[in-house]
């Protein structure tokens, strides 16, 4: 695999893609370097369980593989998705859940480190 040196910064690869960002412009490429999804966001994480981490107006959110927003830019903070789950706050600590195609948000109280 050789992918040209034309990206200010790159994620690496994971679930067949990477982000790159060049001239202030987040996207993704595949193990080609073929750009497969430009998006408008401030700052692109890599795919994990299908989904990739994204913020926009600095908050954070998940797309998908197609580049659909799954879980909306709402959230303060966020961590990437492990065993189809992601811890994410608001103003509250909540927890999200992937269960088919859908996701679901729960309030929690306290949080334990996995």
């Amino acid at each position: 695999m050789k992918i040209e040196a034309i990206y200010d910064s790159t994620g690496y690869f994971s679930e067949g893609y990477a982000p790159v960002v060049r001239n202030d412009v987040c996207s993704l490429i595949d193990y080609e370097g073929n750009e497969v999804l430009r998006t408008n966001y401030f700052w692109l994480r890599e795919f994990q369980c299908g989904l990739a981490m994204f913020s926009q107006n600095n908050r954070f959110g998940f797309i998908n593989k197609i580049g659909s927003e799954v879980i909306q830019a709402k959230f303060l903070r966020c961590y990437a998705f492990r065993e189809n789950r992601a811890v994410i706050s608001k103003v509250y600590r909540a927890f999200a859940q992937l269960t088919g195609h859908n996701s679901t948000t729960k309030k929690i109280d306290q949080m334990a480190a996995c």
